[in-house]
């Protein structure tokens, strides 16, 4: 072991609460609030995912659900596949990713009319 990891874990144990007396829900919601507080570096995503976030002050998983699908992907350098890939890393880490859906495109008329002659135009 390295010397910042194990100053690393000494540190995690020295912030772990005991929380055996609380009651599941209290519970799983300090374990939901940790995991939202976990920065976006340590969720093993790919690096030009991480930096194009972090260049847009999204650093933390909480960052992330501030944001609609389409500001996601107005990011530079950020698409459909790294979408793909932070949703997939919120899973694995134990948080329901937001529901980013493309917003429906509007319907083209499809109404047909006249002339005086007859013929029909779109």
């Amino acid at each position: 072991m390295t010397a910042p990891e194990g100053r690393r874990r000494r540190q995690l144990q020295k912030n772990k609460l005991d929380t055996s007396s609380w009651l599941p829900e209290e519970r799983a919601a300090y374990e939901n609030t940790q995991r939202m507080n976990t920065p976006l570096a340590e969720l093993e995503l790919s690096v030009r995912a991480v930096n194009s976030l972090e260049e847009h002050n999204i650093v933390y998983c909480r960052d992330l659900y501030r944001l609609s699908y389409e500001a996601m992907l107005k990011i530079p350098n950020f698409g459909e596949k790294t979408l793909k890939e932070v949703c997939k890393a919120l899973k694995l880490h134990g948080l329901t990713p937001p529901a980013w859906k493309p917003a429906p495109k509007p319907k083209a008329s499809t109404k047909a009319w006249r002339n005086d002659a007859g013929l029909s135009f779109w």
